[in-house]
């Protein structure tokens, strides 16, 4: 693995030299934007279609079939950098009839024997192919995204909460600055007892089929064929401007040689 001064230090350089930057974040935006000022924001790509659509009651995969609900769940890493699992761990407590299940790798700096309600409530699946996602998203009462606040989810634009939108999942995540504008189809929370209580509330309205629509529709604005738009939308007035500055050169040019 390369050093991060390393890392940083290329970062800065193809930053400056770039003549477009693309930020996924508001936080690498801000980052990248005092290096660049051509920086622009354009978060991930999510297949929609893929996540909305739909399945039925067969479609459950299998370890999931036997565990109590309500489930509540996630997909995507599990590390100890970024995933409050005291937080997680403290929930489970709380509501001790409540399941989790986590689709996704259990990274090497987390040790789940730490976490005495999650290994009771808890399972975790470790990774499953892309294709079989929706399936267990599908499977899951609500999605939580329950992360630590530092300096590296300060940068996180998370992609699966799309994901969830696009199943039409409520969706109950720490409030990170990119999530913020997305209530009510994402309720953003702090600590357990707001957890608890969005999770309970999210639970009582799991069935109305209108809010799992608009769900669907948010999710649409992070499409795939949403960003590629706006990613060609943004070189194609990078080259605008850059004609614009060539051509006022050029005028330049001639009107000195007309001078002389």
């Amino acid at each position: 693995m390369l050093p991060s001064a390393y890392l940083r230090r290329q970062e800065v350089r193809l930053a400056r030299r770039a003549d477009l930057v693309f930020a996924t974040s508001r936080g690498l935006l801000e980052r990248l934007g005092r290096l660049n000022d051509r920086t622009q924001l354009l978060p991930s790509g999510v297949d929609v279609e893929h996540f909305a659509a739909p399945g039925g009651p067969e479609d459950v995969p299998e370890e999931m079939r036997d565990m109590p609900g309500p489930v509540i769940g996630s997909i995507g890493s599990v590390n100890a950098t970024k995933d409050d699992l005291e937080l997680l761990d403290a929930i489970a407590a709380r509501r001790p009839g409540w399941s989790f299940v986590f689709v996704g790798p259990v990274m090497d700096d987390v040790d789940l024997g730490k976490y005495p309600a999650l290994g009771r409530q808890a399972r975790f699946l470790g990774p499953r192919p892309y294709e079989a996602l929706p399936a267990y998203v599908r499977a899951m009462d609500v999605c939580v995204l329950a992360y630590k606040r530092n300096a590296f989810t300060a940068s996180a634009n998370p992609t699966k909460v799309f994901e969830y939108l696009g199943a039409g999942k409520p969706v109950v995540a720490t409030a990170l600055e990119d999530l913020k504008g997305l209530e009510p189809h994402v309720v953003l929370a702090g600590n357990t007892d707001e957890f608890v209580a969005a999770i309970e509330a999210a639970l009582d309205g799991r069935n109305d089929e209108t809010a799992r629509r608009a769900r669907i529709e948010r999710s649409r604005e992070r499409s795939w064929e949403t960003i590629v738009s706006a990613l060609e939308a943004h070189i194609d007035q990078s080259r605008m401007e850059e004609d614009h500055v060539s051509n006022r050169a050029v005028h330049r040019v001639v009107q000195q040689a007309a001078v002389h």
